[in-house]
């Protein structure tokens, strides 16, 4: 399967564009470690395609004409130091499939009888929150939650004690492993989940300026192939999960490649077996040495 057949498989799954770091994430590639040439790759597959077109969103899709500008484009994202900048002009671009007018009136009509919220079929476990505004505020005024990608706003929110930070950076030499270190953290999260809250399996899903969700974790582990509609491993956006009263969760930042665990029942469980083999940036909010 070529590229341009994995983008369009992967926004027929969340049936919605795709942007260029999560073209990459397609080909196994982490955005934050993507060199111009691997960025490039996708650029000219969009740039060649008569199947795709690529383009940024301010309310509507708004495609830039091909031949594409490819080196401007390169030169506009690679001109950032800061690899979780660089990420957040690759989620700047979007990549969308071309249809014709036939295309679009049959997908029009099978979307009928679909459910709202922009006729997505969520996977099973999964439940849209139909009024998550004042989770929101709750979260933001417990935990200071900041979101951005520069410096200043490290860390995202003012880790809580007792909780770990771990560095989800992946060695620039050893960039074909992140894809299966995202299914290793997203498979213990939900083994921790299960394991430590089975009398109540339900989750919190706070997603920053996009639809939010609970989940049934025990529903979601017991389908043959359980879909993230929102990773606990962070790529691209934040990865928030809670217990309905804030006592419990995880907090992945895509800008710093970092997952704070929460709480002591699952600092002791997935706090203790992530420590075996990723790597503690923070103890209650400190720097290891200093906790």
């Amino acid at each position: 399967m070529d590229l341009a057949e994995l983008i369009v498989v992967e926004m027929r799954a969340v049936d919605d564009w795709v942007s260029v770091a999560a073209a990459l994430g397609v080909m196994g590639i982490s955005p934050f470690t993507a060199d111009p040439d691997e960025v490039r790759d996708v650029l000219d597959c969009v740039d060649t395609s008569d199947r795709l077109r690529l383009g940024r969103v301010t309310g509507r899709f708004e495609e830039i004409n091909k031949p594409l500008p490819i080196a401007a484009l390169l030169e506009s994202i690679f001109r950032e130091d800061d690899p979780g900048d660089r990420t957040a002009a690759m989620m700047g671009l979007f990549i969308d499939q071309i249809r014709s007018p036939d295309e679009q009136a049959k997908e029009a009509a099978a979307r009928q009888g679909r459910p709202p919220h922009g006729g997505v079929l969520l996977p099973p476990g999964w439940a849209v929150l139909e009024d998550p505004q004042l989770l929101w505020e709750r979260f933001t005024d417990r935990f200071g939650f900041r979101p951005g990608g520069r410096e200043p706003t490290r860390p995202v929110i003012v880790e809580p004690a007792p909780s770990i930070t771990f560095d989800l950076t992946v060695p620039v030499d050893r960039v074909g492993v992140w894809r299966s270190r995202v299914d290793a953290v997203n498979a213990e999260v939900l083994r921790c989940f299960l394991a430590e809250f089975a009398e109540d399996p339900m989750w919190v899903v706070l997603v920053w300026q996009d639809l939010c969700y609970r989940l049934d974790a025990a529903v979601h582990a017991t389908t043959r192939h359980p879909d993230w509609r929102v990773s606990a491993y962070p790529h691209g956006d934040y990865s928030i999960f809670l217990r309905e009263d804030f006592s419990e969760g995880i907090v992945g930042q895509p800008w710093e490649q970092s997952l704070c665990v929460f709480g002591e029942r699952l600092v002791g469980s997935l706090g203790r077996t992530l420590a075996t083999w990723l790597p503690i940036i923070r103890i209650d909010g400190r720097p290891p040495q200093s906790a």
